[in-house]
Parts: structure tokens; sequence; C-alpha cells
């Protein structure tokens, strides 16, 4: 398998697209061969959460992660059920708190997916908290049944992670899952059938963000005060399985 920048990719190929399409533009326009704007449909609307990853079923079922950064109490994972949030796969895995166990609970899910056995996976950093330290056993990897609403497994991600780490995303590849770490700069691979994994470009400039993220101007800060960095973060998988890209 070949492993590409993915940054480097997004925007080539973002540039391509942007001229390709200002190069056809006026000539649609001139032959009137335009098509009209799709009509666009609101899907749901959570006014009050954080959506940081939407997840959805070929038979439409809709679930979202909310991303509790600031800390807050409420639900991790909800699916989407007639326009209104309901914790998934239960309450008792939304119910984390202090006291509760990191393990048993999901902790702050930053992304989700639709695997290729149709399950829901999670992504639990471990995290209660932007800043907050990881809790013993509270990153990991969940596998829900999505029929059932019930966790199949959970495969802990302690093995692999540093103090620093923020595992962040994951993709599928074969019998191997991929996943970012975005606080300790590094690629993850995963046998979850093994539940053994390791650690790969750990530290790589590829992988290391050069400047810290900002917002409305600002430059963000964690609560000791330092700039905030956001290593490797995105990936995506090529269909035929051969490239797995990164940014």
């Amino acid at each position: 398998m070949g492993v590409s920048d993915g940054a480097t990719i997004d925007r080539r190929a973002w540039l391509t697209g942007a001229g390709a399409l200002l190069a056809a533009g006026p000539s649609c326009a001139a032959e009137g061969a335009h098509p009209a704007a799709p009509n666009l449909t609101l899907a749901f609307a959570l006014p009050d959460a954080v959506t940081n990853g939407v997840a959805v079923t070929p038979e439409g079922r809709i679930f979202a992660a909310l991303a509790r950064i600031d800390g807050s109490v409420g639900p991790r994972v909800v699916e989407i059920r007639n326009g209104r949030p309901v914790p998934f796969p239960d309450e008792a895995w939304n119910a984390f708190a202090d006291g509760a166990d990191p393990a048993r609970t999901l902790v702050w899910v930053n992304s989700l997916r639709i695997g290729p056995d149709g399950d829901l996976w999670l992504v639990d950093t471990g995290s209660p908290g932007f800043g907050q330290p990881m809790r013993p056993g509270g990153c990991k990897l969940v596998q829900v049944d999505i029929a059932g609403a019930r966790v199949r497994r959970t495969i802990p991600l302690d093995g692999v992670v540093t103090r620093k780490s923020f595992i962040d995303d994951v993709r599928f590849n074969g019998s191997l899952v991929y996943l970012t770490d975005a606080g300790a700069p590094a690629l993850v691979v995963l046998n979850p059938a093994t539940s053994w994994g390791y650690r790969v470009l750990e530290g790589h400039t590829s992988v290391t963000a050069s400047r810290p993220i900002s917002a409305e101007g600002r430059i963000v800060r964690g609560p000791d005060g330092a700039p905030v960095y956001v290593h490797a973060d995105q990936l995506e998988v090529s269909p035929d399985g051969d490239f797995l890209y990164y940014q």
C-alpha cells in the first residue's frame, strides 16, 4: 500500500476542479446548458450542540457525534429520529460523568463511521473535555450493532496512544483499520480481529501541523495558554485499497 500526503492532493484537486469549472462556465452559459441548482433539504438541526461527524446507513438512518468540546454533559452519540436526537446505542453508554467507568461509557466521540460490516464504529478520544487528559481505559474504538442498538465490543487503544494523544478519525481497508492521532502526530494501524496495533510516521513532518489553529482571527489556545495544534486529522483510503491519504 502506498502512502501520500492528503494535504497536497486535496489542494491540487481543488485547484484543478476550480479551474475546470471556471473554464467551462462561460461556454455552458452561452449555450444555455447550465443545469439548475439542486434543491437542498434540511436533514436535521441541533442548535444546542456541536456536531463533529455524521454517518448515514444505506437505509437512511442518521447518526451524529456531538463533540463536548467544553466538557458539557449530554449524549455523545445520537440517532436522529423524526428530527430529534436520541441517545445511541442507549442512555447508559451516553451517561459519562465523573465517577463513571470510562471503559463502559462514551467519553468524547470525535468521529463515527459505518464500517464495511454495516456496524457503526465510534472513535472515543477518552478525554472528557478540550485540553483535559485521557481517562484510563477511555480511549477506545467502539463497534455498535445498529439493528440491535447494542455495543458488540470495545477495542482499547491504550497500547497505541501517548499522554498527548488525541485519536481523531478512522478508515477501513480489508482486515486493517487506520486512525489518525491529532495530538501526538502519528498514524495508527490496527487489526480489529486481534486488537493489536502500532504507530507509524511518529512525529514525521507529513503528520505534524506547522502552525496552530485559529478562529475569528485569533490563535486558539488551550487551558495552559499554549497555542493549539491539530496534527494528523482527516484520512481516506483509495477505492482500490492501494493508497492511504491523510491530512
